[in-house]
Formats: C-alpha cells, structure tokens, sequence
C-alpha cells in the first residue's frame, strides 16, 4: 500500500514538472519566434558586405539548425509534455523525431566549436582566406563536412543500425532509437563522449583562449585600430559560447562522470525530466544573441514598424 501510494505521488510529482516544463517552453517559444522573425529579415534586407563577411556564415547556418530545432523538435516535444503522448503514435513519427532531434543538436553544438575555432584563424591568421581557393579549403568546406557528417552519421545509426527499434509512445521521443539502449559501454556512450562533452569544452576553451590572445597581442604590439575592427566578433563569439556552456554543460555531466567511472551526478528522473529539456535554450536564446550583436539594429526595427499614414482624401469640389 505504502508503495503504491509512493508510486502515484511521484507520478503526480512528474506531471506537476511537465506541466511548468510546458509553460515556460510554450512562452519561450513564442518569444523566440518572433526574434528569428527580426534577425532573418535583418539579414535577408542587410547589404551584400555583410553577407560576405566570412564570420558571419557560420552563425547564419547555426541559426537556420536552431530555428529548425525549435520548429519542429520543439514542437513535438510540447506536443508530448501537453498530453503525456506522443502523436501521432507510429514508427515513422518517432524514428523522424529522433533524427531531427538529433542532427540540429549535435549539428549545432559542432559548428558552434568550429565557428569559435576558425575566430581565431580569421584575427590571427587571414591570409588564410585571401584567395577563393582557400577560402574554398578553410571557410566553406569544413562547414559542409559537418553537415554532412551530422547527416550521414545519424541516418546510419537511426536507420541503418542492426538492432530493432521498441518505441513506447508514452516516452520523450519515444524512448529513443535502440541503439541509445544497448548495455554500456555502447555506440551511445562514445557518442555522447566526442559529439557533445568533447564540442562543449572546445567551445569554452577556444572562447577563452580567443580573448586571452587578443589582449596579450593588444599589448604587445599595440594595435587599438585592429581591438576596435574585432571587439565586436570576440563579444559576439563570447555570448554564444556562454549560451552554449550555460545549456550544454550539465547534459554534459553525467556521461563525463560514467566515462571516468564516477557516480553520475544527476539522477534519471532529474536526467529525464529536466535537463532534456534545458538543451532547448539553445535554440531559444541563440537569435537574441544575435539580435543584440547586430550593428543598427534599431534603423532596422524602425522600417520594420513603419506604419504609412494613409494619404488624406481630398473633399471634392
């Protein structure tokens, strides 16, 4: 008796926590929204010269996986906290969700490592990116190698894997594809290992390591016109990366702890419950980083809001 009344608390428990999960989500989504809104025509109505500056494609791609991600792998997920299941209920739903899911985050998280890296190929090194041919080689390339590598990789091991999917249409996502539920050490856990712990702390250290570089270089060769021409790229670089360690690091956690054969930090309800859904913020917060990073920002939003006053009607004669 004592058990199932201990069962049927902690399941009204969860439910409480959906509930909340379901509210702030649903908010932040509609905020977000609105944000990828201002940023996309921003860009769409910004001049050729910032839509070749180099630093700004791969922000651009990123936000494009995010605002997929938020699109679709959010929506399924609010679709599944509102009524505690996933619909509609069929293989070809859950094996879709799972691949989305899976190719904007990781997608995400690797060209976000990669755009803090190339920063400082871009400051320190330019001559890197003074002929197509090289721009070709050092910029557009690895860009495409990731996204196709995102691509290849998940598609191998959601629809490929030798193993059979048991979907239960009552789980986040289904449960996941079978090959996230083999015993460890698995495919699963090497993953988690160099897709998400090995880019959040590339992320961080390149962040750091970008600024530490520019103030001793400031210093020694005392180039202020230069800090000016990269203060707002490093800023910008910064907040996203913050973004990214502040969302990233905790589901981070556990799988650091299981690798080194420490006990896992988090348990798996809290796993579960909260911090699947925590790397959403992501792709919440990623366009107002943006939106607060971009130059004239306010002439913009003011054609935005532009209202024309309709022309007085003349009486007649």
């Amino acid at each position: 008796m004592t058990s199932t009344m201990s069962a049927i608390e902690t399941s009204n428990d969860q439910g409480y926590i959906q509930k909340i999960t379901y509210g702030i989500l649903q908010t932040c989504q509609i905020l977000s929204f609105i944000a990828y809104f201002i940023v996309g025509y921003y860009f769409l109505s910004s001049p050729k010269d910032l839509k070749k500056t180099l630093s700004f494609h791969a922000i651009f791609i990123i936000l494009l996986v995010n605002f997929i991600q938020l699109s679709y792998d959010l929506s399924e997920a609010l679709q599944y906290l509102q009524t505690g299941i996933v619909k509609p209920s069929t293989y070809a739903n859950c094996i879709i969700w799972t691949f989305i899911d899976s190719i904007t985050y990781y997608t995400s998280l690797i060209l976000m490592t990669w755009a803090a890296f190339e920063r400082h190929l871009l400051i320190f090194y330019p001559n890197l990116f003074n002929t197509q041919r090289r721009r070709i080689c050092f910029h557009y390339l690895p860009m495409v190698i990731i996204c196709l590598y995102t691509l290849s990789y998940y598609f191998a091991v959601d629809f490929l894997y030798p193993c059979v999917n048991a979907f239960d249409f009552s789980l986040f996502i289904c449960g996941f594809v079978c090959y996230m539920n083999l015993p460890t050490p698995n495919l699963y856990s090497v993953e988690l290992i160099f897709h998400q712990v090995v880019p959040t702390i590339l992320i961080g250290f390149f962040s750091i390591a970008l600024v530490v570089r520019v103030i001793l270089a400031r210093q020694r060769l005392h180039q202020s016109v230069e800090w000016h021409r990269y203060r707002k790229m490093i800023k910008q670089l910064f907040s996203l990366s913050s973004v990214y360690l502040i969302f990233s690091t905790p589901f981070s956690l556990n799988p650091i702890a299981q690798a080194v054969g420490l006990p896992m930090p988090f348990s798996y309800i809290f796993y579960a419950n909260v911090l699947t859904y925590w790397t959403y913020g992501i792709a919440i917060t990623f366009p107002f980083i943006i939106f607060f990073s971009l130059p004239n920002i306010s002439k913009k939003l003011k054609l935005l809001c532009t209202i024309r006053d309709p022309q007085p009607i003349q009486a007649q004669a």
